[in-house]
């Protein structure tokens, strides 16, 4: 219970160390507070410049990716969908994308290591109202979104809060909407 106890009581910034392993590329993503980030043992760093060229979407329903398309239309070039939010914020770490946002609310718990890999490595990050009151209780549940720049990061926010409106909107509307575009 003492693990509980300390757990339920901490918080994002409290993390000293994060890791994370792609199983189907075999990599280890690991960061260290105040030490940077690293990639299978070689230093990470985000590349300068801004711009939105490839995003990664993570979305459980067709519907959220329609939104989220829709939304990144005339933004970005290409959109990519990794299957792992974890993950997704790695390689946004690594320079692979440009950005990434989930569609929905994730577990606080699911991508605590990956918000630290990608603080080490320079980039931006938007995790809950505030990340230094960001819980890692097991029901604690936030938006994410991270970026190589603070711009970049604005613009992928702009799109991550576009979750609400897929929340709001039925299947049946947003399947309505779609249709009179196609039509």
């Amino acid at each position: 219970m003492l693990f509980e106890e300390d757990w339920y009581g901490a918080y994002s910034t409290c993390l000293s160390c994060g890791y994370v392993y792609e199983f189907g590329a075999g990599e280890e993503f690991v960061a260290v507070e105040g030490e940077g980030a690293t990639l299978d043992g070689n230093p990470i760093e985000m590349p300068s410049g801004d711009g939105l060229e490839v995003v990664a979407i993570e979305a459980s329903k067709p519907e959220r990716v329609q939104v989220a398309s829709e939304a990144l239309a005339g933004r970005a070039y290409r959109i990519r969908a990794p299957g792992s939010i974890a993950v997704s914020a790695c390689y946004v770490a690594a320079g692979r994308f440009d950005g990434m946002f989930s569609t929905r609310d994730c577990r606080s718990v699911d991508v605590a290591a990956a918000q630290l890999v990608v603080r080490e490595a320079g980039g931006s990050l938007s995790f809950g109202d505030e990340l230094s009151k960001t819980s890692l209780s097991l029901d604690a549940r936030y938006g994410i979104a991270a970026a190589r720049t603070d711009t970049n990061l604005e613009r992928a926010s702009a799109l991550w809060r576009l979750r609400r409106a897929v929340r709001i909107l039925p299947a049946a509307a947003i399947l309505r909407k779609s249709a009179a575009v196609t039509a």
